[in-house]
């Protein structure tokens, strides 16, 4: 289920016990996208767009990371009638072999997965799993606050405590981090657009 930036910074604030800055939940927040952008993919909706007569490649987005699926006029193409072909740009190659007479008439989708955008205003949605972004973000603010404390023996039950939240959240994390990539319904067919991953 995705949910906005505004609502995510409501459940880590929940989650942190304490009032915080927007800027520092946001950075906590992308910090988390980031930790998870090699591994955790959304679903994007279709690239859609019409053929063209005798024209076998056509410019794919910097959005899709993933492929899993190509169909023409609502009919799925075996996966060796296209291919990727990468470059300055990608491009989706459609096979002269398959298709010998293409025709401008036809719709193509590709059906793919990208990833999780970082987000700054309220309304931008977090579309992977939330529960791993709040409980490691969580985590990263416990961490930040470690390095606050001071050595102090007045602050030792401060820094206990930040190192029991810290640990706390990661293995949350670390738990719905694991559940997500096991609902991830990538099949294992899909092909990755290299180009567009993050290096």
């Amino acid at each position: 289920m995705s949910r906005t930036l505004a609502q995510t910074r409501q459940m880590v604030i929940v989650a942190m016990g304490e009032p915080l800055s927007t800027t520092e939940i946001d950075a906590a927040i992308n910090e988390a996208i980031a930790s998870i952008q090699d591994s955790l993919f959304i679903q994007l909706a279709p690239v859609t767009a019409s053929t063209v007569d005798n024209t076998y490649e056509y410019l794919l987005g910097a959005d899709i990371v993933l492929i899993i699926g190509v169909d023409i006029a609502g009919e799925p193409i075996p996966a060796y009638a296209w291919d990727i072909v990468e470059g300055t740009t990608v491009y989706l190659r459609l096979s002269q072999v398959y298709f010998p007479d293409l025709s401008a008439t036809p719709t193509y989708r590709v059906h793919g997965f990208g990833f999780q955008a970082f987000v700054s205003a309220v309304g931008d949605p977090i579309s992977v799993d939330v529960d791993y972004v709040v409980a490691q973000a969580a985590s990263i603010l416990h961490a930040s606050r470690l390095h606050m404390v001071t050595s102090e023996p007045e602050a030792q039950g401060l820094i206990a405590l930040h190192e029991q939240e810290q640990a706390k959240f990661s293995t949350l994390a670390q738990v719905a981090r694991q559940r997500a990539l096991e609902a991830q319904a990538i099949p294992p067919t899909a092909r990755r657009v290299r180009s567009n991953m993050l290096v």
